[in-house]
């Protein structure tokens, strides 16, 4: 092997060279799977928060419907249930603002059963059910939108914060049920029926 000194350099620097090159994009590669899974994980985060307060809306107007409609009370006027209702169609519409133009998530499942929440308050007039048809409409919307939540972790792969939206789910499913006891109680001390 003869070879001139320029050759030997030439050689020698090209491999380590490569293995620098070939680790740096190895690198690189890493940092940019990271970056991401942490982009999915934000938006997912941010989907059960929307959803979380759609909810956490839905029960107070679940809680305030069955007050009025166990106390005869059916002013649609009243002050309280406005605002519950304002706040409902508000994080309403936040959410699926935050599905389409945020997180780019067209989910078409999660909108629909956020349009028909919408609609559906508005073209039913729940003041006029009876308590349990009323208080059973929120319910089973609620289910539905603690279904989509429940669903969040299997699509992240971050372990800790899917751990996190999995308690997160959890919880809301136990406050959910605190909520149905809440409208029932409601309902009973209302009327004075025990």
């Amino acid at each position: 092997m003869n070879l001139n000194l320029k050759s030997k350099l030439l050689f020698l620097s090209i491999i380590p060279l490569l293995f620098v090159i070939v680790l740096s994009s190895i690198i690189l590669f890493e940092f940019f799977n990271n970056k991401k899974n942490l982009e999915h994980t934000k938006y997912r985060i941010l989907e059960a928060e929307a959803i979380s307060k759609v909810i956490h809306y839905m029960q107070i107007e679940r809680g305030l419907t069955a007050g009025f409609i166990a106390s005869d009370n059916l002013n649609s006027k009243d002050d309280t249930l406005l605002l519950a209702m304002e706040n409902l169609d508000k994080s309403i519409y936040e959410a699926k603002f935050l599905f389409l133009h945020i997180t780019k998530n067209s989910n078409s499942h999660i909108l629909n059963i956020l349009d028909s929440i919408k609609s559906n308050r508005k073209g039913i007039y729940l003041l006029n059910m009876p308590i349990s048809e009323a208080k059973g409409y929120y319910t089973k919307n609620i289910a539905d939108l603690l279904a989509f939540i429940k669903t969040i972790p299997t699509t992240m792969d971050d372990k800790e914060n899917r751990t996190y939206i999995a308690a997160y789910n959890h919880l809301s499913a136990a406050k959910e049920a605190l909520g149905e006891i809440r409208a029932a109680l409601n309902e009973v001390f209302t009327t004075n029926i025990f």
